[in-house]
């Protein structure tokens, strides 16, 4: 996996969580994943075309996305429902609209679709043999 491909999705995470959320995250390294993951408690995948292709994968424990939720909403959040889904999605377009733009500046110009979110804690996804990294906020 080369760092010019992944470093527009971590630095955009960086860029729209202190934004948005209004804290800066603390980025704590990547690690390599084999083709089989387990998801945290909300996932929210991003399918990536063009002259680079794969997913990302947005994972978030329950208790960061009442965080989210709760200060970018004008109303406290302690569940994961559908506003707080909502702002989640939100949150992770930002993030990958950023790192698309990004990419198409350094010559990787890619198509990225809107992302959507789901609760299943524990799901397998399998991406076959693509390598993949795992960054760590």
């Amino acid at each position: 996996m080369k760092q010019e491909i992944i470093n527009p999705f971590l630095t955009s995470a960086r860029a729209v969580w202190k934004e948005e959320p209004g804290r800066e995250p603390t980025f704590s390294g990547c690690s390599p994943v084999n083709s089989a993951l387990t998801t945290k408690d909300t996932t929210s995948p991003i399918r990536v075309n063009g002259s680079i292709d794969g997913h990302v994968l947005c994972g978030f424990d329950i208790e960061t996305v009442g965080s989210i939720a709760s200060m970018t909403s004008a109303r406290p959040i302690d569940c994961v429902d559908d506003a707080a889904m909502s702002i989640v999605v939100g949150l992770v377009s930002h993030i990958s609209g950023q790192a698309a733009v990004v990419l198409e500046n350094a010559g990787f110009p890619c198509e990225i679709s809107h992302p959507l979110a789901f609760t299943a804690v524990g799901s397998m996804t399998d991406t076959g043999h693509i390598p993949q990294l795992r960054g760590h906020l």
